[in-house]
Parts: structure tokens; C-alpha cells; sequence
């Protein structure tokens, strides 16, 4: 068999093989555009826990994994001058996400706020003061016996 009829030959993949597959998702530019940050997640089955990680290029360089563990870090948003990312996790429990500042040039992830309800949406103010999230309450305890 020739070389060329090899190449053109389906190639099967089992589940395994999709299942590993890293999905990358939701780009966002630096506002010097020397950084993309994207959020990277394996096709994961229903009723798994989600994990999501962070990843940034800079400046056209390869990306390389920049948050880790086993949360669902997403929303990914840079501040305006550049040096800080602010992301959405469920970092300290899988049920409750929260915001966290993690600086670009190194550190550990920093929660900010305490939130109850589902955040969604994150976005800086242009000041670099303020970040907004969308949150829908969490359901009372009357609307969870209905």
C-alpha cells in the first residue's frame, strides 16, 4: 500500500480518543493585543463535573495552560491596563462560583466578593475599578418547595 492510500483512509477514533480531546473556547484579546486568554476543557459526558482551565498566548507565541486544578475556571476578562485577568471558578466548592483576580505575571488566583446565585457574564469597568457579573438570585427556600 502506498503512502498516499494510507493518508486518504478514514482513520477510526473510539471514544476515548474523543472523549480526551481538549476543546478551546471563548478568546479574548489584551488591550495592547499581546495576549489572547481562552478557556480550554475536555469533551467531558453528561453529568461529569466540568473542568476548564485558562490558557494564554503571548505575543504569537504557542499557548500554554495558565490556571489549573480541577475547577471550572471561565469568563475569562482582562483589566484595561493590561497586568490582571478576572475569571469566574468554582475553585473552593463545585456548587458556588466566585470571582478571582490572577495577575499576568505570576501568583496565585485571589477571590474577591462573596456571592450567592448563579454568575455569568463577567466584564471589567473601562476605569479598571469595577468588574460587573451578571447573578440570578439563588432560589428561596419557598420557590425550591414549589
Amino acid at each position: 500500500m502506498s503512502s498516499t492510500e494510507e493518508e486518504s483512509r478514514p482513520v477510526e477514533l473510539g471514544f476515548e480518543e474523543i472523549a480526551d480531546q481538549l476543546y478551546p473556547a471563548n478568546p479574548k484579546v489584551s488591550p495592547d493585543g499581546k495576549l489572547v486568554a481562552f478557556t480550554v476543557a475536555p469533551r467531558s459526558r453528561k453529568g461529569e463535573h466540568t473542568e476548564r482551565a485558562i490558557w494564554l498566548s503571548r505575543n504569537g507565541e504557542p499557548a500554554t495552560r495558565f490556571s489549573g486544578g480541577e475547577s471550572d475556571d471561565r469568563e475569562v476578562s482582562f483589566a484595561p491596563d493590561g497586568r490582571r485577568l478576572a475569571f469566574l471558578s468554582n475553585r473552593t466548592d463545585p456548587k458556588k462560583t466566585a470571582i478571582y483576580l490572577l495577575p499576568l505575571d505570576g501568583g496565585e488566583a485571589q477571590r474577591i466578593g462573596e456571592f450567592d446565585g448563579d454568575l455569568s457574564t463577567l466584564q471589567w469597568a473601562p476605569d479598571g475599578k469595577t468588574l460587573a457579573v451578571i447573578r440570578v438570585d439563588p432560589d428561596t427556600d419557598e420557590e425550591k418547595k414549589r
